[in-house]
Formats: structure tokens, C-alpha cells, sequence
């Protein structure tokens, strides 16, 4: 934590500099025929510093950047199309002060293409979707003799896919409604990893695997207040903890949003 001290073999007491964080985000929408385009960016550049109880120093500096576009557009008198983009750069490096110590610098590239149809009808939405995603990350450690050491990851997902629905359960008066949502994706993975030393190959691995996931959640809208509940996926199998012992919390995250 920041300004957290500790204590070395000799009593001598280290203090952990909090790190210096510069967030800057912007997001905005236009509309582009008969739809509406998205847009959103974040750019953060830290510098944090670290004094551990030895009292080495470490110098660090990190940028990252996001970008997200997403459109909305009507394909028929009420169903959409739902395509999307998402652009993630990051950047560090460190070192601990002082002679005869590796240098350290990472680098982080992903990229996510797909599209969605949101298919709407009479209090049902059902929305599938299909998309390939690009990730690659490498680690650097130059030693102080100038010796390279690169490990590369890189996982390709072709395709990835999934599906959503939502269903209005009842309404809340005349101004309002509660809905149940629920979804599920999977990916097809193929990884690979690379290891270099001093430019010489030192070896890698690659393998493919499936990954999936659901999710669940509940959404209740009056008056333009809308409450958000994703939904802990063991509390449908195992109920209320009150009446279980077992079922753990009804909600693993929410969202208190507002319309004006």
C-alpha cells in the first residue's frame, strides 16, 4: 500500500512511496445514419517508486492506452446490429537504482473484433455474437552486460462466440420493470510461447484449449433509475444462504445508473 513501511535485518525502517498516476478518459457518441456510434479512450501513464526493507529502490514508469468503438444500427424495423472494436496498448518498465541491476520492460498488445445481433421482441431480447480476439505480451530483462532475455505469450482466439437474453419478467407499475438476464460464451484458443537469449532460441510451447463462461443477472428500471445485479452463478444451484448454508451472496457485482 502507499506509504507502507517495513523493517530490515538491522532495524533500519523502509518506507513504500505511493506511485504517481495520470488517468485521462473521454467517451462520445454520434449518430452515423440510422444508428449511433460509440466511442470511448483511456490513456493512464504512471510512475511509481518502491523502497523495499533492504532499502533497494525501484524506478518504474508504465503507459497504457484503450481504445472502444461500438455501433449501433437498425438492420430491420426493430432488430440492430451490434458491431464492435477494442484496441489495448500497454508499456512498462523498471529497474532497481544502482549499479549491476537488469533492466526490465513489458509490453502489452490486444485486439478484439466482433459483432453482435440483438434480436428484440415482445419482452424477450436475444442477442448472439461472434468475434476474434489477438493478445501478445513480451518480457524483456536486459542485464547490466547488455544481454537480452525475451519471452514472448501470444494467444489467438478463432472465434470466440456467445449469446445473451434477456427476458422482462413483470412491470413495476407504469413506470417500471424488472427483467432476467442470462448468457454464455466459449472461445477456441491457440497459444504459443517463446523464449529467447541473447537472440539465441531457447525453446517454446503451443497448445490450443476451449474456454467458457456464463453469467446471470437481474435488472430493476423505475423512473429512469436503473439497478444493475450480476448474479453469483452458485446461488441458483445451491439457493439462499439463509435457508441453504451453502447458496454464498445473491449478487457478485451491481450498477446504480441514471437517465436524464
Amino acid at each position: 500500500g502507499d506509504n507502507d513501511t517495513s523493517t530490515d535485518s538491522q532495524g533500519n525502517v523502509a518506507k513504500a512511496e505511493g506511485p504517481l498516476v495520470i488517468d485521462f478518459g473521454f467517451g462520445a457518441g454520434f449518430e452515423v445514419g440510422n444508428g449511433v456510434l460509440d466511442l470511448g479512450l483511456n490513456v493512464q501513464y504512471g510512475v511509481p517508486t518502491h523502497q523495499n526493507s533492504d532499502g533497494d529502490i525501484s524506478t518504474n514508469s508504465q503507459l497504457d492506452f484503450a481504445l472502444l468503438a461500438r455501433g449501433t444500427w437498425l438492420f430491420t424495423d426493430r432488430h440492430e446490429i451490434v458491431p464492435y472494436l477494442g484496441f489495448v496498448f500497454s508499456s512498462a518498465n523498471g529497474q532497481l537504482t544502482g549499479d549491476n541491476t537488469d533492466q526490465h520492460t513489458g509490453t502489452d498488445i490486444a485486439l478484439t473484433v466482433g459483432t453482435d445481433i440483438r434480436l428484440k421482441m415482445d419482452n424477450v431480447t436475444v442477442q448472439p455474437g461472434v468475434g476474434i480476439a489477438y493478445k501478445n505480451y513480451s518480457h524483456q530483462k536486459l542485464d547490466p552486460e547488455g544481454v537480452e532475455t525475451l519471452t514472448t505469450d501470444q494467444n489467438i482466439a478463432v472465434p470466440f462466440y456467445n449469446l445473451a437474453v434477456e427476458i422482462k419478467l413483470f412491470e413495476l407499475g407504469n413506470n417500471g420493470y424488472v427483467d432476467l438476464r442470462f448468457g454464455g460464451g466459449q472461445g477456441i484458443n491457440f497459444r504459443s510461447n517463446d523464449t529467447t537469449y541473447d537472440a539465441e532460441p531457447q525453446g517454446g510451447t503451443n497448445k490450443s484449449d476451449v474456454e467458457h463462461h456464463i453469467a446471470t443477472g437481474v435488472g430493476i428500471h423505475y423512473n429512469g433509475v436503473h439497478l444493475d445485479i450480476q448474479v453469483n452463478n452458485g446461488w441458483w444451484q445451491k439457493g439462499p444462504f439463509l435457508f441453504t448454508g451453502d447458496g454464498g451472496g445473491f449478487g457478485a457485482n451491481a450498477a446504480l445508473s441514471l437517465d436524464y
